[in-house]
């Protein structure tokens, strides 16, 4: 895992790689929300994260975790020669 901080801001911006024998088990989901509110716990204010929209398992863990929607960079990246966008997610300390 990765966690990007700005103090100034009370931002983190965190990313996760799984590999694929372990992808499946829930430990994505466990540990990005374990991160995700350690952070919004000790005085982070947002917490973000982004995925590519054909990474339906990472956004499925943000949306578990409680990330709501915070923006689309329409056909960022091209995977497999298919345009596809990137999703961003953001929760808050007082959501």
């Amino acid at each position: 895992m990765t966690a990007y901080i700005s103090k100034e801001h009370g931002t983190a911006d965190i990313g996760i790689l799984i590999g694929k024998e372990f992808q499946g088990q829930g430990l994505a989901t466990d540990a990005w929300g374990t991160l995700m509110n350690y952070l919004l716990n000790s005085g982070i204010r947002k917490v973000t994260g982004g995925t590519l929209n054909c990474n339906r398992g990472m956004v499925a863990v943000m949306t578990k975790c409680g990330m709501k929607p915070d923006g689309v960079r329409i056909k960022q990246e091209v995977v497999s020669g298919i345009p596809e966008d990137i999703l961003y997610f953001c929760k808050f300390a007082d959501d």
